[in-house]
C-alpha cells in the first residue's frame, strides 16, 4: 500500500485530469474499483469523493458504472459509520453521487442490487433524509428513495418490515412538514413528494401489508394513521386515507376501524366539507372499502354516508363521480336496507320545492355517461338483486312490491343496463344480461327493455349473445335445459321464482373470471330469459315492434331457438302476426 500522502497526490491528479475531459474519464473508469477502495482509508474519504464527483459529473458512462457496482451502498455505509456527516461539502458531493447513480439504475441493475440487499441501503437513505437539512441535498435524497422503491421486490420487503415502512412514513411526514408557506399557498408541491406518496400507496396495496397481520387495527402504526386523518395538512390526510383504506380488506378490519378507531367520522367529514379533489378522492376510496362488509353498511347509513357521497356528484369531475358511484355500488351489494334508503330517501337540497330521491338523482347522473355511469348500472343491478334475494323476516312481499314500484318509477332505470351490454368488458356484459333478466320479470322493467331494444346497437348485442360462434347447432340450445320448455303452464322464470335464480345461480352468474364457452352460455341463458320474460310482461305496442324484429331479423340464431321464440311470441303477444 502506498503512503497516505502519495495516494492523496495520485487521487488529486486523477480527479483534476477527469474534470470535464471525456477521454481521461473513459480511461479512469477501468480503475473505478481501485478508486473506490480508497474509501477504506478514513483520511482519504473526502478526496476520493472529489475524484468520483469529477468522474461522474455530466458523464453518463461514469454514472452507469457507479450504479452497476452499487456505489450507493458504499456511500450509505460511509454515513452510517460516521466517516461522513450530513450537511457538509463532502456530504453534498456524496449525495450528488447517490442521485446520479440512482438515475442510471435500470430495472435489471436495480433488481441485482435489491437481491443482495435486505433493505438496509434504503433504510440508510431514509434515515439520511431525516438527518439532512440542506434543501438541495434533501430533494436529491428523496429522489433516490423514489428510484429505489420502483423495485417490486423492495416494495415487498418494505411492506413486510414494519420498522422500514414506519421509516418511509416518517420521511413522507417530514417532507410534508418541511413545506414552506409559499409552497402551500401556490400549490407548488414537489413532484418527488407526490412520488413518495405514490410509492407508499404501492406498498400498502400489497398483501404483505394488508393481510400479513403485521399491522393490526390496534397497532401503534394504525393508530398513527388514524391521527393523520385529523391533521391540518391535506397531504397527511390523503396519506392516512390511502393507507387505512388498503388495510380495510377484511370484514374484521373494517368493523374495527369503525367501532374502535371511528375513522368513518373523520372521513365523512372530509366528504361533507372539503373542496380539494385529492382529499375527496382519497377519503372516498377508503369509505368504499369500509362499505363492503354487511356489518358496516347500516352504521355508515346512520352516520350520513349517502348525503356525503352524493355531494361528490355535484363536482364536475369524472374521478369524484366515479368514486361516488363505487360507494353506492358497495352499499347496495346484498343490502336490502341500503337499497331501500337509496330508493326512498330524499336528497338534502336548498330547494325543497322539487324533492328528489337518491335513486332518481343516481339515474340522472348515469345519463351523463363516463366511468361513473357503468358503476351506477352495476349499483342498479345490485339494488334489484338485493330486493329479490332478501331473506329478512321483517320484509314482507308487500314491502318488496312497494319498493319495486318505486324502483321502476323512473323511465330511466333500464338505460344504464342497456349501456352495459354495449361494453367490451365481458364481465360487465355478463352482469348486464343478469340484471336485465331480473328486470324483465316486472311489467315496468320489461316495457322499458322492449323500448330499449329499438336501439340498433343494443339489438346487435342481443343478436351476438344469442349466437355463440364455434358451437354446434345441436348443442347450443342444450344450455337452456333449466327452462323446462314443455311446461306451458309455467314460464321458465316462474318455475324458479322461489329460489330467486334467473339462470343457474346468482353467484355463478355474477362470478368474475368465467371465460369462453361457459361465460357465453350463461350470457346466452340470461339474454334469452330476458327475451322470454319481456315478451310475457311488457305492455304496449313497443314490444310488438321488438317482437317482430326478434322473430324475423335474427338470421343467425339457432333454428330451434328461433322456432321457440316464435311460439312464445305468438302465445304472449296478442294480436301480432309473426
Amino acid at each position: 500500500m502506498h503512503s497516505l500522502d502519495l495516494t492523496t497526490q495520485h487521487l488529486r491528479i486523477i480527479g483534476n485530469c477527469c474534470a470535464d475531459l471525456g477521454d481521461n474519464r473513459t480511461v479512469s473508469l477501468y480503475y473505478l474499483e481501485n478508486i473506490v477502495e480508497c474509501f477504506q482509508r478514513p483520511n482519504l474519504v473526502d478526496v476520493t469523493l472529489s475524484v468520483l464527483y469529477n468522474l461522474c459529473n455530466d458523464f453518463e458512462d461514469g454514472q452507469t458504472a457507479a450504479a452497476r457496482m452499487n456505489l450507493n451502498r458504499i456511500i450509505c455505509n460511509l454515513f452510517t459509520s460516521g466517516r461522513l456527516s450530513p450537511d457538509t461539502e463532502a456530504a453534498s458531493r456524496a449525495i450528488d453521487l447517490l442521485s446520479w447513480s440512482a438515475e442510471r439504475m435500470t430495472a435489471s441493475i436495480l433488481q441485482e442490487i435489491v437481491a443482495d440487499d435486505s433493505g438496509s441501503s434504503l433504510a440508510q437513505i431514509l434515515q439520511l433524509c431525516l438527518d439532512t437539512q440542506d434543501p438541495e441535498d434533501y430533494d436529491n435524497l428523496l429522489s433516490v428513495c423514489v428510484a429505489y422503491l420502483r423495485d417490486k421486490d423492495l416494495q415487498q420487503r418494505v411492506a413486510s418490515q414494519p420498522a422500514l415502512l414506519t421509516l418511509l412514513l416518517n420521511v413522507y411526514q417530514d417532507a410534508v412538514e418541511r413545506l414552506t408557506d409559499s409552497q402551500l399557498a401556490s400549490g407548488n408541491i414537489s413532484k418527488t413528494l407526490m412520488n413518495i406518496l405514490a410509492r407508499l400507496s404501492d406498498v400498502s396495496a400489497l398483501d404483505a401489508y394488508s393481510k400479513s397481520g403485521l399491522y393490526s387495527i390496534s397497532s401503534p402504526f394504525t393508530q398513527r394513521l388514524t391521527k393523520l386523518l385529523q391533521s391540518d395538512s391535506m397531504y397527511l390526510r390523503i396519506c392516512g386515507s390511502i393507507l387505512l383504506g388498503n388495510l380495510a380488506v377484511s370484514d374484521e378490519a373494517c368493523l374495527a376501524l369503525l367501532q374502535n378507531n371511528h375513522v368513518n367520522v373523520t372521513l365523512l367529514d372530509m366528504l361533507r366539507t372539503s373542496t380539494d379533489l385529492e382529499v375527496l378522492h382519497a377519503a372516498a376510496g377508503c369509505l368504499s372499502h369500509l362499505a363492503r362488509p354487511q356489518g358496516t353498511k347500516a352504521h355508515l347509513i346512520s352516520d350520513g354516508i349517502l348525503p356525503a357521497t352524493f355531494r361528490l356528484f355535484s363536482f364536475d369531475h369524472q374521478t369524484l363521480r366515479l368514486d361516488a358511484a363505487v360507494i353506492v355500488r358497495e352499499l347496495t351489494s346484498h343490502s336490502y336496507e341500503c337499497t331501500r334508503h337509496i330508493i326512498k330517501d330524499i336528497v338534502p337540497a336548498d330547494d325543497v320545492s322539487e324533492p328528489e330521491t337518491y335513486h332518481s338523482s343516481l339515474l340522472k347522473m348515469a345519463q351523463l355517461g363516463g366511468p361513473a355511469a357503468l358503476q351506477i348500472a352495476r349499483a342498479i343491478i345490485f339494488m334489484l338483486r338485493s330486493i329479490h334475494s332478501t331473506d329478512s323476516e321483517s320484509v314482507t312481499e308487500t314491502d318488496k312490491s312497494a319498493l319495486l314500484a318505486s324502483f321502476f318509477h323512473s323511465s330511466l332505470v333500464a338505460r344504464p343496463l342497456l349501456l352495459l351490454i354495449k361494453q367490451e368488458d365481458p364481465l360487465l356484459r355478463s352482469e348486464a344480461w343478469f340484471g336485465l333478466a331480473l328486470m324483465a320479470r316486472h311489467e315496468a322493467g320489461a316495457t322499458l327493455i322492449a323500448k330499449g331494444l329499438e336501439d340498433d346497437n343494443v339489438f346487435k348485442r342481443l343478436e351476438e349473445v344469442l349466437t355463440i360462434p364455434g358451437r354446434k347447432r345441436e348443442s347450443s340450445f342444450g344450455s337452456m335445459r333449466d327452462f323446462e320448455w314443455e311446461k306451458e303452464e309455467e314460464s321458465p322464470v316462474e318455475t324458479r321464482d322461489k329460489k330467486e335464480s334467473v339462470a343457474k345461480t346468482e353467484d355463478a352468474l355474477m362470478k368474475a373470471g368465467e371465460e369462453g364457452t361457459e361465460k357465453g352460455k350463461m350470457n346466452k341463458e340470461n339474454a334469452l330469459v330476458m327475451v322470454l320474460e319481456t315478451s310475457k310482461n311488457a305492455v304496449g305496442d313497443v314490444w310488438r315492434i321488438s317482437g317482430f324484429l326478434l322473430a324475423n331479423e335474427l338470421q343467425n340464431v339457432d333454428r330451434e331457438m328461433k322456432s321457440k321464440l316464435r311460439e312464445l311470441m305468438e302465445m304472449n303477444v296478442v294480436g301480432n302476426s309473426l
